[in-house]
């Protein structure tokens, strides 16, 4: 979508763009999710643009390729009325069929662009962390429970030594109130633990590894070729952001973990000259691509 709309326009397809497109499509061919209250956040604003291929089906895919073709021509003359309502109705004959280009006297410029899409941003208080228990959520101790990450309750002992460790301050202070907070405690450093912190990095990387399939797949696709120098597919992804809101580290650790899983699609080689790593893809057959994508779309299920 974006490689297209620069191709027509010239022009860098910004989030912008993207937003007045939407506004020309029909309902749910161009959707937003945000995980950011800050609109200049662009890395944390996913866009999903569904023009009718389901995932996985290859470039033979009749019914797929109708209905892409169809919502094209749905957005393409949604956009054709516009700049015909705007010349008063008579920018081409309204019996034949759109024009390839407007008459020359016709000023595109002083067409008004449609009006962007909403975004709906998260709240400002909305934040990546544990969910910490109120204090009234806490249950007795002696009461059967463990906590969401495997921890079990705090102990009497602990709950003693805090309480005496609180010495003439702790005078008033329940003992329910310092078993919730020692119980938070636990829970944040449950969260921060190195091991917690490596996992939740495993579980969103391999969440969007099928995005970085198809980002992939479709910069060679776009290309015509097999081989690409790494660095430049990287940055050509950056460029594209296509279709996952993910850093430039997290975007090379994907791509190599792509390699890694999928061998019979694709591979990270050594330049036979120079210190260039090579991203190769290794069968353009469709039946393996969809496989090697079915394997990565396993991995983002059991990931979530």
């Amino acid at each position: 979508m974006c490689a297209n709309i620069e191709r027509s326009t010239g022009r860098r397809c910004s989030l912008e763009t993207l937003r007045m497109v939407a506004a020309c499509a029909p309902a749910g061919t161009i959707t937003f999710r945000a995980k950011t209250s800050r609109a200049d956040d662009l890395k944390n604003i996913h866009v999903d643009v569904d023009l009718g291929i389901e995932e996985g089906s290859s470039g033979n895919d009749k019914a797929g390729m109708v209905a892409m073709r169809a919502k094209m021509a749905a957005i393409r003359a949604k956009m054709v009325m516009i700049v015909a309502n705007t010349h008063e109705g008579d920018a081409y004959d309204a019996s034949a069929a759109p024009p390839e280009s407007w008459r020359e006297d016709f000023d595109l410029e002083s067409v008004p662009l449609p009006e962007p899409v909403k975004i709906a941003f998260m709240e400002d208080s909305s934040r990546d962390g544990p969910r910490l228990l109120s204090s009234t959520s806490a249950p007795l101790l002696g009461e059967a429970s463990t906590s969401a990450l495997g921890r079990g309750g705090v102990s009497e002992g602990e709950l003693t030594r805090a309480m005496s460790d609180l010495g003439p301050d702790g005078k008033g202070i329940s003992a329910r109130a310092v078993q919730a907070v020692l119980e938070r405690q636990a829970i944040v450093e449950a969260f921060n633990d190195p091991s917690a912190v490596a996992d939740r990095e495993r579980r969103r990387l391999h969440g969007r590894l099928p995005h970085v399939f198809d980002a992939v797949r479709t910069a060679f696709a776009a290309r015509k070729r097999s081989v690409m120098e790494l660095d430049p597919l990287l940055d050509e992804l950056m460029h594209t952001n296509a279709r996952a809101e993910i850093s430039a580290h997290e975007l090379a650790d994907g791509v190599r973990i792509l390699a890694r899983m999928c061998p019979e699609w694709c591979t990270i080689v050594h330049a036979r000259h120079g210190d260039e790593e090579l991203f190769r893809i290794v069968s353009r057959d469709p039946a393996t691509a969809r496989v090697a994508r079915a394997k990565l779309a396993k991995l983002c299920r059991d990931a979530a």
